[in-house]
C-alpha cells in the first residue's frame, strides 16, 4: 500500500510507503500521522485521518488528460474534427489499463496498490461539499 498525504499546514504532497508510520513534510517539517492497517483485504477507512467515507477514481494524471483533450480540440478545426475522434479512441484504449486509486473525502489522501473496495463508489460532489471544511488541528 502506498499513500499520498497532504500536509495539513502547507498542503505539500508526500508519499508514504507501507513501512512508514510518519514522515516529516519536506516543506514545513511537520509530521503527518499515518495509521498502518495490517488487516488483509480492501481498505475500510482512511489510514491518515480514520474517516470512513472514501471514493474510488481512475489514477490518471488530470493535467495530462486535460492537455490531451485541449490539443485535440485545438487541432479539431484544421483536421476537420478527426483529432477529437483520435482523442476518443486513445481514451477508450488507455482507460481499461489505468488502475484505480482510493481517496478520502476528508483529508484528500490517496491510497494506491490495494484491492478496490466495492463499497466505495465514484466521487459524489455533495459528499465532498459536506466534508471539505474539516481541517485537522
Amino acid at each position: 500500500m502506498e499513500v499520498t498525504v497532504f500536509c495539513p499546514s502547507c498542503g505539500a504532497p508526500q508519499d508514504l510507503g507501507p513501512a512508514e508510520a510518519a514522515k516529516p513534510c519536506a516543506g514545513c517539517s511537520q509530521e503527518v500521522p499515518f495509521k498502518v492497517d495490517e488487516a488483509p483485504g480492501p481498505v475500510v477507512s482512511c489510514p491518515v485521518c480514520g474517516f470512513d467515507k472514501l471514493y474510488a477514481r481512475k489514477d490518471f494524471p488530470r493535467r495530462l488528460g486535460c492537455l490531451i483533450v485541449a490539443i485535440g480540440a485545438a487541432l479539431s478545426y484544421p483536421t476537420h474534427f478527426i483529432s477529437l475522434a483520435a482523442v476518443l479512441v486513445l481514451e477508450l484504449i488507455v482507460y481499461p489499463f489505468v488502475p484505480f486509486v482510493t481517496a478520502c473525502y476528508r483529508c484528500g489522501s490517496q491510497i494506491r496498490g490495494i484491492a478496490r473496495n466495492p463499497a466505495h463508489g465514484s466521487f459524489v460532489h455533495k459528499t465532498a461539499l459536506e466534508h471539505e471544511k474539516w481541517k485537522p488541528t
